[in-house]
């Protein structure tokens, strides 16, 4: 099995790799990718975006993967193979890149689907998995809160995105696990995650008209619901945060409502998110409200200090033997 440079391979065939993908998230996540693939391809021709195709015996696709090395982080954007040797030819191969040997650290979050990538992860750095859940939002849904809590919510306001990092430090202090973005959960890294929520498309396109925050002091927020649309008539719950001495005064529960009321009202028949599979209180919240589970996300990130290969042998022995 061989993994080479995705910019030698033909243009028709990447086309149909996007599109294999942009199938692949619509159908199973509802979630509509379209925007994306124009400037994943602009970066592959320009050569910012680093990738490989790996081949089987006849020269057909068996998998292929690309990433975006940024301020010494290797974003790994997608990943996908149909064999464990397909997926180690991959990961070999990114990491020979003169991006992969420039990383200073590797980060991994989306959609993978790849036989053995959970172990190799595992074996070189952390690994966590996030459920994707999904809501349907009935016509005849009941009305927004009108009492308690729900006084404190109010729409959100262009200035909001200067004061959500230091709601997310606080509510993510103590919990690393949740914060790929964010792997210090220093301000400035909370501040780059915020300013891609609302300034990119990577988490589906910004929807300040849905979007809430609660606030009981004029200098903070307590909490807030970031809500994105994936397609037109599906909302992504991208963020609901409350600060850490706000919790479990049932903000959290307060926002959640409101946000299926304003979705609904909107327009959507679905509300979607992703939730740290070992948070089992937020599971329960979500549970509660309606949410069934669907997919898996894998997240991972490592900073590099040792060698950057992987090992082939790793992926058939759970990754004992990949070095670190």
């Amino acid at each position: 099995m061989q993994a080479r440079d995705w910019r030698d391979a033909d243009d028709a065939v990447v086309a149909s790799l996007y599109a294999g993908e942009r199938a692949r998230w619509h159908d199973t996540l509802s979630w509509d990718t379209s925007a994306m693939w124009s400037v994943v391809e602009a970066g592959r021709r320009a050569g910012t975006v680093v990738g490989a195709i790996a081949r089987d015996v006849h020269d057909a696709p068996a998998g292929w993967c690309f990433a975006l090395l940024q301020d010494g982080t290797l974003q790994v954007g997608g990943f996908l193979a149909n064999s464990t040797e397909a997926t180690a030819a991959l990961l070999e191969t990114l990491a020979a890149s003169a991006d992969g040997r420039a990383a200073r650290r590797w980060l991994w979050f989306g959609y993978f689907d790849a036989p053995g990538l959970d172990q190799a992860l595992a074996a070189r750095g952390t690994l966590a998995r996030y459920v994707y859940l999904h809501c349907r939002l009935a016509a005849s849904g009941g009305p927004e809160p009108g009492s308690g809590t729900a006084r404190l919510v109010r729409p959100w306001r262009a200035s909001d995105v200067r004061r959500v990092p230091a709601l997310l430090a606080s509510a993510y202090a103590h919990d690393s696990l949740s914060r790929p973005f964010a792997p210090s959960g220093s301000i400035d890294e909370w501040c780059e995650y915020a300013a891609l929520l609302v300034g990119s498309a990577g988490c589906g396109v910004f929807e300040p008209g849905l979007s809430l925050v609660a606030e009981t002091r004029a200098d903070h927020l307590d909490a807030a619901a970031v809500i994105t649309r994936i397609t037109p008539d599906t909302a992504h719950l991208a963020q609901l945060a409350v600060r850490a001495e706000a919790q479990a005064a049932g903000l959290g529960r307060t926002l959640l409502q409101v946000a299926k009321a304003r979705a609904r009202a909107a327009g959507c028949t679905q509300l979607t998110l992703l939730v740290h599979e070992q948070n089992q209180r937020a599971r329960r919240l979500y549970a509660q409200a309606g949410f069934e589970e669907g997919a898996t996300f894998l997240s991972s990130a490592w900073d590099v200090d040792q060698p950057r290969t992987f090992k082939s042998d790793a992926l058939a022995t759970g990754g004992v033997n990949t070095r670190r």
